[in-house]
């Protein structure tokens, strides 16, 4: 089966590479968690591969909606906005059904419209927000289920992929949403009193004919749209290959740990305030950049500028070390989620860093 990305950085690796290709999956989240970034974002990243995409608004209208993601610098010319909002002009003549209920007089019009929008405009992408306004226009809930069932049928029929979004206070008491689509992804903004400030996280509750990553995932919602954070779970290694003995710097201790520090190990170093862990720190990771060794400093406390005024007093050279390539990065732990920093620790591994201090 084929797969569709997601342009959404780090989703695609949890749901092990995209979306499937004329399936229906649904978009669940209570307001402000970022349904319609990340709906967007995937129809733009569609439209950068040739595809068409196809946003029907049934809530927002086309111009709130533009107006919305302005921030991020999206072009949304590309990209077909069908508007079923509620007009000014229909709100301004709102009468009474006397003989019918609304659903059995608007209903049939609004699948219409909808149907009519997918055979006009053959998007390989479509959104739909609310799903739940399906509901709402149903006449019952057998009604709206065996339409909601047809129409994904017909989706699937013209190879539309398609994100259903919905509140998720709303979707606790549809069932039939749940059971029709291929997957679900749960997206969540709720306080975190181990950082003392809101946490995003996305978690598959549900997935048809693939594995996924379980469990809650982090992401942000940055100035070019949404970032996922995987949470993975590295496997370990067995066999070393590189087998050298590097010197801490301190000829001292180098002769207590029989020569020095092994490639490929992790080495703890532990004491109360004050007894110079920072400073051993840095005469280690100064000497292997000495050695040539790719090396990063993270700082989870003290400033760039506060190492450099502390290592000048004691002659340790940390200056040299930056001109000579050693990288420092100063962590805020309150701003930074346990796997976005894992990931930033990945990157650098990955692009040659060989030696890791914090």
């Amino acid at each position: 089966m084929e797969r569709v990305p997601t342009g959404v950085a780090g989703l695609d690796l949890i749901l092990k590479g995209g979306f499937f290709r004329g399936s229906s999956y649904l978009i669940v989240g209570d307001v402000g968690t970022g349904k319609t970034i990340l709906a967007l974002q995937w129809l733009l990243d569609g439209i950068k591969k040739d595809e068409k995409g196809l946003y029907v608004t049934l809530a927002e209208s086309a111009a709130q909606l533009r107006k919305n993601v302005s921030g991020f610098g999206w072009d949304l010319s590309s990209l077909k906005i069908r508007d079923f909002s509620p007009q000014p002009s229909e709100l301004n003549h709102v009468g009474d059904y006397e003989v019918f209920y609304p659903a059995e007089v608007e209903e049939e019009s609004f699948w219409q419209k909808l149907y009519q929008a997918v055979e006009e405009e053959r998007p390989d992408r479509l959104v739909l927000d609310s799903v739940t306004v399906f509901h709402d226009l149903s006449a019952n809930e057998y009604a709206f289920r065996r339409r909601l069932i047809a129409f994904i049928k017909f989706l699937l029929a013209n190879n539309c992929t398609t994100l259903f979004l919905a509140d998720a206070q709303e979707i606790k008491s549809l069932v039939s949403i749940s059971m029709a689509v291929d997957g679900i992804v749960r997206l969540r903004l709720r306080p975190s009193k181990a950082h003392f400030t809101s946490s995003r996280n996305l978690e598959i509750l549900k997935f048809r004919g693939s594995d996924v990553l379980l469990g809650e995932h982090s992401f942000r919602i940055t100035s070019s749209g949404i970032k996922v954070f995987p949470h993975l779970i590295e496997k370990p290694v067995h066999t070393l290959k590189d087998r050298r003995v590097f010197s801490s710097g301190i000829k001292e201790l180098d002769e207590m740990l029989g020569g020095g520090i092994e490639a490929g190990t992790v080495t703890l170093i532990t004491g109360p305030s004050g007894l110079g862990k920072s400073t051993i720190a840095a005469q280690l990771i100064i000497q292997l950049v000495k050695e040539g060794i790719s090396s990063v400093y993270y700082a989870f406390e003290e400033y760039l500028e506060m190492m450099l005024a502390r290592c000048e007093k004691l002659n340790i050279p940390l200056a040299q070390a930056l001109e000579n390539g050693l990288l420092f990065e100063r962590i805020n732990p309150l701003e930074l989620y346990p796997d976005e920093f894992l990931e930033m620790v990945r990157h650098h591994v990955e692009k040659g860093v060989r030696a890791v201090v914090n």
